[in-house]
């Protein structure tokens, strides 16, 4: 596209740490979305917590970022996902769980992104019986879309 940095690989899927970065600059270019955004890459470990300057911001700070993946509790098979980035609270990702997709936290479209990824206590329970921790709320939530 012009005035994009850089194209993809070709395959059709945003699955490398350039092409993260670039999608926006790729949408923006397009006439999609507007925010100025570098195009610089999203490292490995960085799609919760994208710079607002490569990302979108999520309304809390933090950029959001899509990625060709499994970043959500029970994701086994690679999808294109959107990560809203962290910095959420427990009760907004839980309230729009409940009115868009499950109110499960470990299915459907709509999950609660990869602990490991971020701080914070979001869920509680095992993996079968996972609900979103309202009794001891965190402020550092993230979920994931899938195959939006």
């Amino acid at each position: 596209l012009p005035g994009a940095l850089a194209g993809g690989d070709g395959n059709g899927l945003v699955d490398d740490e350039d092409e993260r970065g670039r999608v926006w600059t790729h949408l923006e270019a397009a006439g999609y979305i507007t925010g100025g955004y570098s195009g610089d890459a999203v490292a490995d470990g960085s799609e919760y917590d994208c710079a607002a300057t490569i990302c979108p911001d999520n309304g809390f700070g933090t950029g959001m970022s899509i990625f060709h993946g499994t970043e959500t509790q029970s994701g086994t098979v690679d999808a294109h996902e959107l990560i809203t980035g962290q910095g959420i609270p427990v009760e907004v990702i839980a309230e729009l769980d409940r009115k868009i997709d499950d109110d499960a936290p470990n299915t459907g479209v709509m999950q609660s992104g990869d602990d490991a990824a971020f701080t914070g206590t979001c869920v509680t329970g095992t993996a079968a019986t996972d609900a979103y921790d309202l009794q001891n709320p965190s402020d550092n939530c993230a979920a994931v879309f899938r195959n939006f």
